[in-house]
């Protein structure tokens, strides 16, 4: 299927199950709260597990190493430090489920990006 186009579909299935999660969090049935966990653990699996791949095609040889490297952990910075901060912030302020509207807009934000991004499957990854 190849990776960028999984990147895709798991971000996009990012976007609609950011707005089911915490309706189904919020429900307090165990059954639910299972299937809206897994879900979130399919859509990252579905993102991160080609990402290790695709990501270092993306930089040419010179530069794969600390291209993908760099990418790779800025990313989990940003993403990983500052989103459990800002969705405790908007929950304060709103409701529990605004948690689930930011995941879907970061999704939504990921997807536009991995879009913009090029194929890497039938480049020689030599000449990057």
């Amino acid at each position: 299927m190849g990776r960028r186009k999984l990147i895709i579909a798991g971000a996009a299935f990012g976007v609609v199950w950011g707005a089911v999660l915490f309706p189904l969090l919020d429900t307090g049935n165990y059954v639910l709260i299972a299937v809206a966990l897994s879900g979130a653990l399919l859509c990252m699996g579905i993102i991160y597990g080609p990402a290790g791949a695709y990501m270092p095609e993306l930089f040419g040889t010179n530069m794969r190493y600390s291209g993908a490297g760099f990418s790779y952990n800025l990313g989990g910075v940003l993403g990983g430090a500052a989103a459990p901060l800002i969705v405790t912030a908007l929950a304060e302020a709103y409701s529990p489920s605004v948690g689930g509207w930011f995941m879907s807009a970061m999704a939504l934000v990921s997807l536009a990006c991995v879009l913009a991004l090029p194929e890497t499957a039938e480049r020689d990854l030599d000449t990057v």
